[in-house]
């Protein structure tokens, strides 16, 4: 949680603002339950899973009565981090994800974010917070295809913070945007209209791609990480290890991953609807296919660094050393990664054991769900391909109405 080599911690926020004298009591009561939750799924034990569900009554009933106070409430960090603390409970348990895959409280955040969005953020832990939720509502914009709200990038502008995370930010609603926009044409727009719009938001994408790449070419040595051979079987997987300097730039680094899949994803699909004739976008489907494959294969390899089967230095330890936050930041890269088609049948197997294991060891219900959506996989291939899933829906895309 604390800062680590690249001035980034990852929820470092949460000790400052929990001792923060205006912090309102639906945090202090939000904490012991995602304490508890984590610590009865880890031990399985119900009886302490009833003390945690009862906390997460407490906590709803105290955030209730503080939203009825007055606007400027909904704009205290404590009430922010509750929001962010009942998400955690929620994906450790495993609960209240039926109706909203992802995450229950995305509408919630928003409109928390709006309202916070009107005070100066000044320090920095409550910059932190308020970053890591904008990041979160992205996700949730991403999972679902719609547009990012429309003042999201005049939001992380007006911080005095900048870096490396604030610019992948900014990147990362571009792509939310592109992602959104080819799911309105696609399933509105008749043809020709159709095609020249997607082939004008494919090239939009192809140009965002070029600016994530020299991003994170970009970087800082400090953000880099070093790759070495897995060395543990003959078959290892996956077959190279990343050794990062903290687990926030190992998480950060699995965003970036996980945004580019989702674009390269839709551009593929994009171009097999609106290239009449495939050898004009043949060379870019090989590299997208193959850049896709090795973004999730990048992200595989960041797994056994943020499940604690490594040390530092990327010595094998005999005794995984994970800590449930290694495993929370892993649930949505690996939600993307079983979308990818074509990987073989081992990493889908790899995956699966380690989703169990973020599930059975570290306490963190909802990998649970993430590895049954790969079984879904298997009757709904489409899932995952923003234009294809439209064109099994609407039949009749790629013709003329």
């Amino acid at each position: 949680m604390s800062e680590g080599r690249t001035g980034y911690g990852y929820l470092d926020f949460v000790p400052g603002i929990c001792a923060s004298s205006d912090a309102y009591p639906c945090l202090k009561s939000a904490l012991p339950a995602v304490a508890l939750a984590n610590a009865a799924k880890q031990r399985s034990q119900p009886e302490l899973l009833q003390k945690a569900r009862e906390k997460y009554g407490e906590t709803l009933s105290l955030f209730n009565q503080t939203l009825r106070g007055s606007s400027k409430s909904l704009a205290n960090d404590s009430v922010c981090l509750t929001i962010l603390m009942l998400s955690l409970y929620e994906l450790i348990t495993g609960e209240g994800f039926l109706k909203d895959f992802w995450d229950s409280h995305h509408f919630g955040r928003l409109i928390l974010l709006r309202v916070r969005a009107k005070y100066a953020t000044c320090s920095r832990p409550a910059w932190n917070l308020f970053r890591v939720m904008h990041t979160y509502l992205l996700i949730g914009c991403l999972s679902m295809r719609v547009p990012p709200p429309e003042k999201s990038a005049q939001w992380l502008r007006q911080s005095y913070f900048t870096g490396p995370i604030e610019e992948e930010c900014i990147l990362m609603i571009e792509a939310v945007q592109i992602v959104s926009d080819v799911q309105g044409v696609a399933l509105s727009c008749p043809e020709p209209l159709r095609s020249r719009k997607l082939y004008h938001i494919l090239q939009q994408g192809i140009e965002l791609d070029r600016k994530l790449t020299h991003w994170a070419g970009s970087l800082p040595s400090i953000w880099k990480y070093s790759s070495i051979l897995n060395k543990s079987t003959s078959a290892a997987i996956p077959k190279c290890i990343h050794v990062h300097e903290d687990l926030f730039a190992a998480a950060t680094w699995n965003n970036w991953r996980v945004v580019r899949i989702r674009l390269l994803q839709t551009l593929v699909a994009v171009a097999e609807l609106v290239s009449e004739d495939e050898r004009i976008f043949e060379c870019h489907f090989l590299r997208w296919q193959k850049t896709i494959r090795d973004l999730a294969d990048d992200v595989c390899s960041s797994t056994p660094y943020l499940l604690g089967e490594i040390d530092g230095q990327g010595v094998p330890r005999s005794v995984a050393k994970g800590v449930a936050l290694g495993g929370y930041t892993l649930l949505h890269p690996l939600y993307v990664v079983i979308s990818v088609r074509g990987l073989p049948a081992s990493l889908y197997h790899w995956i699966e054991g380690k989703l169990t294991y973020i599930a059975d060891v570290l306490g963190i219900g909802q990998a649970n769900l993430v590895r049954k959506q790969h079984k879904m996989q298997i009757h709904f291939p489409v899932i995952g391909d923003v234009v294809s899933e439209s064109e099994r829906i609407t039949p009749h895309l790629k013709g003329g109405q």
